[in-house]
């Protein structure tokens, strides 16, 4: 039954889309049988692959200073763009609509990040360790190198 009164129908098997095409390439059926035994066949919307490549680019926007480490932010988001409507997973709208949720979540945080950065580099300058030091630098506190590695302010 259609319409507006049928009852909604969650029997259909789920559907591999684009890696299918995967499957036929390696003369498997791996991609294909794993997604009939998903119990969640529909789509997403907005499309949460494109809102978290979208919100990393963003921080690496927001952190990094080298240009090559945001190209490669803008890449990753790029490919993952491309990847998701090559193998037809999402329509473009989705994915427009998941970098739109990434940039409201982010904007809305921003506050708050920037107050945790002005708590860290405060406790930092005070030289209180526990509070200004991320927790790699706790974990390899003594060996210099790796240290200086997950050191923030470097």
């Amino acid at each position: 039954m259609y319409g507006p009164d049928a009852e909604a129908d969650y029997e259909m098997p789920g559907y591999a889309a684009g890696l299918t095409r995967v499957d036929v390439a390696l003369g498997t059926h791996m991609h294909s049988k794993g997604f009939h035994k998903s119990p969640i066949v529909f789509g997403a919307f907005p499309s949460l692959h494109s809102a978290m490549a979208f919100q990393v680019c963003l921080f690496i926007w927001y952190y990094a200073r080298s240009k090559l480490l945001r190209a490669a932010g803008i890449a990753f988001v790029c490919i993952q763009w491309w990847a998701t409507i090559y193998l037809d997973h999402h329509f473009r709208i989705d994915l427009i609509a998941g970098a739109t949720y990434a940039l409201i979540s982010f904007s809305l945080m921003y506050p708050y990040i920037r107050k945790k950065e002005h708590e860290f580099l405060s406790a930092r300058l005070r030289g209180d360790f526990t509070r200004g030091s991320t927790m790699g630098m706790r974990v390899f506190r003594g060996f210099k190198r790796a240290e200086k590695f997950f050191d923030p302010c470097r």
